[in-house]
């Protein structure tokens, strides 16, 4: 080591001067990168003083950082200029660089000394750290006192806040940022009254109490004022204002306080409402109000002018009990008032008084208001009185009208007590004195009849419902065996609030009637027998009246169409021979007239002037016509006779197998009259309606009967149906509705009227068809239709029936004429449009040939009649 170091300090191992040293690489190397790195160091350290510098603006003399950075500066590049001399030879430049480092650094030490009295004054860090703490402590004593200041601001239920001299707020409490709408007091700062909730008329208001405050440098006082608050609520406030002054004691703005008085302000309105009604209300009323002292001396009347006091309020105020009444009546007020006031409670009495010519009862309270001092409160009860001196005696009257009553009379509580019995019902109904009932239940009194009407009683008292005429039969209680019969009615009585508080019951003794009954029942069977066997006589008398009416009928009827027939069949027979011979006659000479045409074109005036005048030609064309046409008229009435002849049957008296359809079609063909009728009634009215007679005939075997009795069937029937049609024919020509028919007029109807011929083969038999008739559904098919229609079909059941259905879409029946609709002599048709023994009959006439004759029809819904007969008839039906 010691070696090392001589080696290196020795003077063998430096170069003389005047020498290069640039021959050896590593003491160049050696210099070089000295030279480089505090080059490198003194230019960081200026560029660390700037950064110090520029982050700390607060530093003291901070201009002495830049002069040291120069200094620095100018050091580092003396040590580059060492490097770059080696290889170039500015010496010069080296050497002016070195003196400018010389006089900055002598700048630089001057500086600091100069400074140095300044920099020993600056604090050391422990000076600052406790100049700190201090600080600290004053700081947190302060804000400890601040945050009591503001939380006893914020608990004061006052709203506080101040401002500047402008107007403007520099701070508040936290009831008043509340009530501005802001979250925490600090948000004022800064504000006007304009930019918070108040409305713009209050902030005006407020502005203008601040300018006033601030200008006259006086408080002011009780400002009561409405302030609109954020939550929308406008409420009345009390405010104060006083002025704020700095040292000098210049106006720099005011301190205002304020409170929520609107509880208040609403308890005046309140009170000044309730005085007005007290004032109202003692100027209205009847009652004489009185404040008198301990001697009974008169302090205070209202009203001032009742019409009930003994004498005017104005010579009764100052004077005592004893200077207005009698001795006697004074020391008894006297005496009240003295115990309303040792007892401190109210004392109510009443009284009797003469005022004028009439007596008057009062209710007097008597309550202490002082020590010695009661108010007094007179109401007149006369009306009372008389009303409860009435009550007593209709309550009088009451008792002696339930003791007297002939029936049985009780009244029980809510647990089924008897409170009153009369003796009717004690000792007549239940063989018991009266005392033996007061204040006992039913168990105990009646224990036999109580599971009867115990429940009864509990269900009026739950529903309050009255329960009336309830029959019954007990033994009296020490009358063993003997039985009375009553009838009870049980009602509620209400009490105050509606609901039933007890039960009130009258009970009759109806033994006598029940026995009276029990003999008019006996009598009432046998009556009943007698009936039964007259209403027998009266129906067979009727049946044999309605066959003679029948017989007598049909004999007139033969006779007349016997007459008719023989009448008419001379001259028709005349008239319908000799048409052959007119026609034959008339067209000889029509041919003859064409013939002179022919050969005569040219006729004489004369001639051409009565062919004219006769329209000769028209005449050739139209007789014929008219002879053909009295030709088919002799037809029909030759058709017309023979049908009444084989309607009325004069000569098939017997039972005959016949063509139903045949008595069918003549029927018809008799009442063409009608259905003709019926049509030009309707087309008068405007409906051009006409009665369709739609045929569906199934295939029939002769029947056995009475041809003629039958067609009377078909010809009541038929002529019902006619009279159904004609009823309603008011309700057709609603051509634009479809009621159920339309298609039926096609072909393509639905059900039993929609198809107007169809196959009804011997042995089939629709569903329908079988008897008893089921309920039909309603409506009958087309019964609905724009189209008067009657509809007969007939059909073959069961190898043994015939059935023949007649329907029309009338105005139909209701349930209870249908009931009757077979009766004797029951008609629905106006007096003297019939006798009601149509259908009767035809019922009889079906009934003796062993079928049954049934209707189907609703209201509006037509009707539909349904013969059933055998084709086989039992000897011996006789005539019907």
């Amino acid at each position: 080591m010691l070696e090392i170091l001589q080696n290196i300090f020795t003077s063998n191992q430096f170069i003389p001067h005047g020498h290069c040293y640039l021959w050896k690489p590593g003491l160049v190397g050696l210099n070089i990168l000295s030279d480089s790195l505090i080059a490198l160091a003194y230019y960081s350290i200026p560029l660390l003083l700037v950064t110090i510098v520029r982050k700390r603006g607060d530093l003291p003399f901070d201009w002495i950082f830049i002069l040291f950075g120069t200094f620095i500066v100018a050091c580092g590049t003396g040590h580059l200029l060492e490097i770059w001399t080696l290889w170039h030879p500015i010496y010069w430049i080296s050497g002016l660089v070195k003196a400018l480092t010389a006089i900055v650094s002598v700048a630089t030490g001057i500086v600091l000394m100069s400074l140095i009295p300044k920099i020993l004054t600056l604090p050391s860090p422990v000076q600052l750290e406790e100049a700190n703490r201090k600080l600290e402590k004053e700081i947190e004593k302060r804000y400890l006192v601040e945050e009591k200041l503001q939380l006893a601001m914020d608990n004061i239920p006052q709203f506080l806040f101040w401002k500047d001299r402008n107007s403007v707020y520099q701070g508040c409490n936290r009831n008043f940022a509340l009530a501005a709408g802001l979250n925490n007091p600090d948000d004022i700062i800064g504000l006007t009254d304009y930019e918070l909730a108040w409305k713009r008329e209050e902030s005006d208001f407020f502005r203008q109490c601040d300018a006033r405050v601030m200008e006259r440098d006086t408080p002011e006082y009780h400002i009561i004022e409405t302030q609109l608050r954020a939550d929308g609520t406008e409420v009345w406030v009390d405010t104060n204002k006083v002025p704020l002054h700095n040292a000098e004691g210049n106006v720099i703005g005011i301190l205002g306080t304020y409170e929520d008085i609107t509880a208040r302000k609403l308890a005046e309105q309140e009170l000044q409402a309730t005085v007005a009604e007290l004032r109202a209300l003692f100027a209205a009323m009847s009652d004489v109000i009185i404040v008198m002292d301990a001697k009974g001396s008169y302090l205070k009347i209202a009203p001032t002018n009742p019409s009930l006091s003994y004498k005017p309020p104005i010579e009764l105020l100052g004077k005592t009990l004893h200077d207005v009444f009698p001795k006697a009546e004074a020391d008894a007020f006297l005496g009240n008032i003295r115990r309303a006031l040792e007892q401190r409670q109210m004392v109510n009495t009443e009284y009797s008084m003469i005022i004028g010519n009439n007596e008057y009862w009062f209710a007097n309270s008597i309550s202490p208001i002082q020590e010695d001092s009661v108010i007094i409160v007179a109401r007149d009860i006369t009306e009372r009185k008389i009303l409860e001196k009435e009550l007593a005696m209709r309550e009088q009257l009451l008792n002696l009208f339930i003791t007297a009553a002939p029936v049985g009379m009780c009244i029980l509580d809510d647990q089924l007590r008897y409170l009153q019995v009369n003796e009717a019902l004690a000792e007549t109904i239940c063989g018991l004195d009266v005392e033996r009932f007061i204040g006992r239940p039913i168990g105990e009194v009646i224990p036999h009849v109580a599971p009867l009407i115990e429940p009864i009683y509990r269900r009026i008292l739950t529903t309050g419902e009255s329960v009336l005429n309830v029959e019954g039969c007990s033994e009296k209680a020490e009358q063993p065996g003997v039985m009375c019969h009553w009838v009870a009615s049980q009602f509620a009585i209400p009490g105050e609030d509606g609901k039933p508080m007890a039960i009130g019951a009258i009970v009759a003794d109806i033994s006598d009637r029940k026995r009276a009954e029990n003999a008019l029942r006996q009598s009432e069977t046998e009556l009943r027998k007698k009936n039964q066997q007259l209403e027998h006589t009266l129906q067979e008398l009727q049946r044999t009246q309605e066959q003679l009416i029948q017989s007598e009928k049909m004999s007139s009827l033969g006779q007349l169409v016997a007459g008719v027939a023989h009448e008419i069949n001379n001259p028709i027979s005349f008239i319908y021979g000799n048409l052959t011979h007119v026609s034959e006659y008339t067209q000889e000479l029509l041919s003859l007239v064409c013939l002179y045409q022919q050969h005569y074109p040219q006729p004489s005036a004369e001639i051409e002037t009565l062919s004219e005048e006769l329209d000769l030609d028209f005449l050739a064309q139209d007789l014929p016509k008219i002879l053909s046409s009295m030709k088919n008229g002799a037809t029909r009435i030759r058709e017309i006779v023979l049908s009444l002849r084989n309607f009325s049957r004069l000569d098939e008296a017997e039972v005959k197998a016949v063509n139903i359809h045949e008595g069918i079609d003549n029927t018809l063909l008799i009442l063409q009259n009608r259905l003709h009728s019926q049509a030009l009634a309707w087309e008068k009215g405007g409906r051009h309606a006409e009665i369709k007679i739609i045929k569906e005939y199934g295939k029939l075997p002769p029947v056995k009967c009475y041809a003629g009795q039958l067609n009377q069937v078909f010809l009541n029937i038929l002529t019902n149906a006619i009279d159904a049609l004609d009823m309603k024919a008011g309700d057709w020509g609603q051509e634009t509705r479809d009621w159920g028919l339309g298609t039926g007029d096609k072909g393509q109807g639905t059900g039993d009227w929609g198809q107007e011929t169809r196959d009804k083969g011997l042995g089939k038999s629709p569903s329908n068809s079988q008897f008893p008739i089921p309920n039909p559904q309603f409506p009958i098919p087309n019964s609905q239709s724009p189209i008067p229609k009657i509809r007969i079909s007939t059909e073959f059941q069961g190898n043994d029936w015939v059935v023949v259905r007649i329907a029309d879409n009338g105005c139909g029946m209701t349930q209870e004429v249908r009931r009757r609709l077979f009766d004797p002599f029951f008609t629905t048709k106006p007096v003297g449009k019939g006798t009601g023994l149509g259908l009767s009959i035809s019922y009889q006439i079906v009934k003796k040939h062993g079928g049954i004759l049934q209707c189907v029809s609703a209201p509006t819904q037509g009707a539909e009649f349904v013969i059933r007969i055998p084709i086989q008839q039992k000897v011996g039906i006789g005539n019907c």
